[in-house]
């Protein structure tokens, strides 16, 4: 049981979850870029860039952010 729980809480595989203008990201790096229209998240092997209008983080944890807005696309570096 005690390794089964282990796993969940040391999961450092980098995800993405979209649900309508919700993006959820796990195990990204840094936050380089944060502003109203565009937000760049430096993540394992690049960059992801998020494009949108009224970009705003609703929730930032260790290495979980979920950023709110009318998405319009993401784009991987």
């Amino acid at each position: 049981m005690l390794k089964s729980i282990n796993k969940i809480i040391k999961n450092n595989i980098f995800s993405i979850n979209i649900i309508e203008n919700t993006i959820d990201i796990n195990n990204f790096i840094d936050i380089t870029i944060l502003e109203s229209n565009k937000i760049v998240l430096e993540i394992p092997n690049g960059y992801l860039r998020i494009y949108g209008n009224n970009l705003t983080v609703s929730k930032l944890l260790d290495k979980e952010v979920m950023i709110n807005g009318s998405i319009t696309s993401l784009e991987f570096k």
